[in-house]
């Protein structure tokens, strides 16, 4: 179980044993547990948009780049480096904003599902970053952290683990 930073000075969550059932802190426990395939294609909408909404911005710029400038930037290094930092910046804001406000991204209203505390509550900036950042540790050993919420009785994938979160259908 995770246990709230208790106060603005707490830096961290501490982790202490899971319970045999999180969905007993679940305010809804007769809510089941999302499956990957469901996880999957909503993460995927959420790629989708974030990518073409990032692109669209970075098109833009570019074009702004090249009226002003009479020359385009599009396979110059460091117009590449900021348009991924720019992507990265984009997934982790889209991210963190739709968990914090009502656990739900387009994707996963989509889907009918939504990401709640292990404790049932809502996910507070804290966990919405935590979960954010962990997609990548979850990546890290070609995407085990992601597949883990399919073998998982909880259907937590790392990401899940580390911030403390489950998703449940609605």
């Amino acid at each position: 179980m995770i246990n709230p930073p208790h106060g603005a000075a707490s830096a961290a969550y501490t982790f202490e044993e899971m319970p045999a059932n999180p969905a007993t802190f679940v305010a809804n426990n007769t809510a089941p547990y999302a499956g990957f395939f469901v996880r999957l294609s909503s993460f995927v909408i959420d790629n989708l948009i974030c990518y073409f909404a990032a692109r669209l911005a970075i098109w833009g710029a570019s074009e702004v780049y090249r009226a002003v400038h009479g020359a385009g930037l599009d396979g110059d290094f460091r117009f590449v480096l900021a348009a991924f930092i720019f992507y990265m910046l984009f997934f982790t804001v889209y991210f963190v904003y739709f968990l914090t406000h009502g656990g739900q991204t387009p994707g996963k209203r989509i889907f009918g599902i939504k990401v709640v505390a292990i404790d049932g509550g809502e996910v507070d900036g804290f966990r919405a970053v935590l979960r954010t950042l962990g997609y990548a540790f979850s990546w890290f050993l070609f995407g085990l952290g992601y597949l883990w919420a399919g073998m998982d009785r909880h259907r937590q994938s790392w990401h899940d683990k580390i911030a403390g979160t489950v998703v449940l259908e609605i």
